[in-house]
């Protein structure tokens, strides 16, 4: 196995996002890039100068519809979902490329390669109090998902040891079942409020759904690809004042893990 550079990460995750894009066209899938991905295409043209990840974003319709064309997906990639392999342990798939894989600290489940995320687009409660304790609920159980998969838990005291015990007794695939079965709930036409919710970092945004009403193209490392086209509201929301740079402090990606590839003789006997 050959360690991947930064540079050759972002270029496995590029020729994802390449195929992605071209398969969501050719089923008639609705797709945007999202979060720090988003940003990046808007601000940079590309990935965040310290980035090393790609998010995209699918209406919850299309996202249960990929699933199902799983079986349509070219052999060099590989869709990762807990409804199509039990040791997944993520509330949001994954597209990864074979024959790579991934080491990330601090997580029991190592069993993926080089990827990109794919969020779901769930709709929100139009009532105030109900929205609020439907983000209460959502929030609550993906830091459950969180206890079950840590191997080391940062956060410490006897509630942190009691969540992670209980999180471990549920199990981390009926945790994902009720994260989908709770944010499904509020599905309609006449909602008001949608964004990844599952996903979010945040427990409450308030995005209008008609921000993904209508889709543009942006550019992303040499390449157009699916936005949502009020995407100023949609940053503005998620980041703040997203085209003032941060202090040089905060220049840093969050994230741990080594990537490696196959290399030619790898599987020879």
């Amino acid at each position: 196995m050959k360690k991947l550079t930064l540079d050759e990460i972002k270029g496995i995750e590029l020729e994802i996002l390449n195929y992605f894009d071209k398969f969501c066209s050719e089923n008639h899938l609705q797709y945007y890039l999202d979060g720090g991905t988003l940003l990046g295409a808007v601000r940079h043209k590309g990935f965040i100068p310290w980035d090393d990840d790609i998010d995209v974003l699918m209406p919850r319709y299309d996202y249960e519809k990929l699933v199902k064309l799983s079986v349509k997906i070219d052999d060099r990639f590989i869709l990762k979902s807990y409804k199509l392999d039990s040791d997944y342990s993520y509330p949001y798939m994954k597209i990864v490329m074979a024959g790579t894989s991934i080491i990330e600290k601090n997580i029991s489940y190592h069993g993926y390669g080089v990827f990109i995320d794919i969020f779901p687009m769930d709709c929100l409660p139009n009532d105030e109090y109900k929205r609020q304790k439907f983000q209460n609920k959502i929030w609550a159980l993906t830091n459950m998902a969180n206890y079950a998969v840590e191997d080391k838990i940062e956060r410490h005291g006897l509630i942190s040891n009691i969540k992670k015990k209980v999180s471990r007794l549920v199990g981390i695939q009926t945790i994902l079942k009720l994260i989908d079965k709770e944010a499904v709930k509020y599905e309609s036409d006449d909602a008001l409020y949608a964004y990844d919710v599952i996903a979010s970092t945040k427990k409450d945004r308030l995005v209008r759904k008609n921000v993904f009403d209508e889709t543009v193209k942006l550019p992303f490392e040499g390449k157009m690809y699916n936005a949502p086209s009020k995407y100023d509201e949609y940053l503005t929301e998620l980041y703040g004042d997203y085209m003032q740079l941060p202090t040089l402090d905060k220049q840093y990606s969050d994230h741990n893990f080594e990537a490696y590839i196959e290399e030619m003789g790898d599987c020879d006997e």
